[in-house]
Order: C-alpha cells, then sequence, then structure tokens
C-alpha cells in the first residue's frame, strides 16, 4: 500500500536550497571550517552558524525544510466561506457575542482552522464589512453600594 509522502515547503527567504547544501556539504564532507564555508557558500555568519547547529540537532530532518502544517503564513486567507456562513449564524443569533467567543465558536466548530482571534476579527471587519463597539471593562464593584457611599 502507497504511503502518503508529506510535503514540505523551503522556508528561507534569504538562502537557496543549493545555498545551504553547499555550505553543509564544505563543513561537513570536506572539513573547511564555518565561516570560510559560510563566505564560500553566500550565507551569512550567524545564519550559518544556525544551519549548522539545527543540522547537528536533527540530522535526519531537510534542513532549510519545514513541513507544510507547521508553516504559518497570513491567517486571513484561511478563513473560507463555509466558515463565514459560519459566523454569519453565530453573529445572528448573538448580536453581543465577543471576538474571543467566536473565536472559540469557530474553533470548537472547525479543529483544523488554525487562526488567530485578530485574524477573525480582521476577515470581520474586512471582507464582511461588519462593525463592533470597543467596549470598556470596570471594575465589578464600581457602581456598588459600598463604593457609592466612600464617594
Amino acid at each position: 500500500e502507497p504511503v502518503a509522502v508529506p510535503k514540505y515547503i523551503w522556508i528561507s527567504s534569504s538562502y537557496t536550497p543549493k545555498q545551504v547544501g553547499r555550505f553543509l556539504d564544505l563543513c561537513k564532507n570536506q572539513g573547511i571550517p564555518i565561516q570560510e564555508a559560510a563566505s564560500r557558500s553566500g550565507i551569512k555568519k550567524q545564519a550559518a552558524y544556525d544551519f549548522y547547529n539545527e543540522s547537528l540537532r536533527n540530522p535526519t530532518i531537510l534542513l532549510g525544510y519545514r513541513l507544510v502544517s507547521q508553516v504559518h503564513h497570513g491567517n486571513n486567507h484561511k478563513i473560507k466561506e463555509r466558515h463565514r456562513i459560519f459566523l454569519n449564524a453565530i453573529i445572528t443569533k448573538r448580536p453581543t457575542i465577543t471576538i474571543d467567543e467566536i473565536h472559540y465558536r469557530l474553533s470548537e466548530a472547525f479543529p483544523d482552522l488554525l487562526v488567530h482571534p485578530s485574524s477573525v476579527h480582521r476577515y470581520m471587519t474586512k471582507k464582511m464589512e461588519l462593525s463592533s463597539k470597543r467596549l470598556r471593562l470596570f471594575v465589578s464593584g464600581r457602581n456598588s453600594p459600598s463604593t457609592r457611599m466612600k464617594r
């Protein structure tokens, strides 16, 4: 039975896989010092040390690559039409619901959706064109009889 191969994505925006591969070949296989191998590969010294240390910690991992599921891109594009329908239903049932509660219910209903509450808010204001009123938090005893007596 065929096994599904996990999908990996290159995460370094500064260096290519070829540069990192050359650097590791120079360091590990040819025994060239890290700084010299970094300069020959066109990699900055600190990044070279980071790549080298990562290769020591995880020798079986493809260096510079991450599983697609582990890469965290902007979250706003993850909210789809089915989520929009769900958001509309929640807000229609309970117009005074908070962003945190909406985020909690959205995460409960769609466990595969990994979004931050600020992304939910941004989606609601920009894509759904909803507005929300900013509320201020008051201390619970603000208007209690004992507080009024002290005034």
